[in-house]
């Protein structure tokens, strides 16, 4: 039997599991050439769903993966609200250390921001601070998987 092909629109939202039970929930924000970027909301809840009365509030900076989760179902579409995009970026950037790039001059000294462009451009040191880049956290491309251990600890 075939597999019916999802695609994620900007404003679904996602209940992803939560051990030892429940579900965090992100928002895809859009889809460009480092993968679908989520934005994630605090919180936890027992039920796959939301309401329109929903008002969520955004942590960290959205992060990047694939959508392998969603086309098995083990991510569930909550709902969709497109009127939560405002609380993120439209195209996020990713992020690069200068640590990890000492040798590159278009690095900023406090990191780069990169657009799904291929534009870069400096950070500041308060983003750097901010992003976890100077203490080595920083996450935003990553597995389905690690993005499910990721919410694991920072929402525990």
């Amino acid at each position: 039997m075939a597999r019916k092909r999802i695609t994620p629109r900007p404003g679904d939202i996602y209940a992803v599991p939560r051990d030892p039970g429940g579900f965090y929930f992100l928002i895809h924000i859009t889809e460009n050439r480092f993968g679908d970027a989520f934005g994630i909301f605090d919180g936890h809840s027992v039920h796959p769903s939301i309401d329109t009365a929903w008002a969520p509030n955004p942590i960290s900076h959205a992060v990047y993966t694939g959508r392998a989760l969603i086309a098995n179902g083990r991510w569930k579409r909550a709902g969709q609200r497109v009127d939560l995009l405002e609380l993120f970026p439209s195209a996020p950037e990713i992020y690069h250390n200068k640590a990890d790039n000492p040798l590159n001059d278009q690095i900023g000294p406090f990191g780069s921001g990169e657009r799904a462009t291929g534009e870069l451009r400096n950070l500041t040191e308060a983003e750097a601070k901010q992003l976890g880049l100077d203490r080595g956290t920083y996450r935003q491309i990553m597995l389905e998987e690690q993005l499910e251990e990721y919410l694991q600890h920072l929402l525990h």
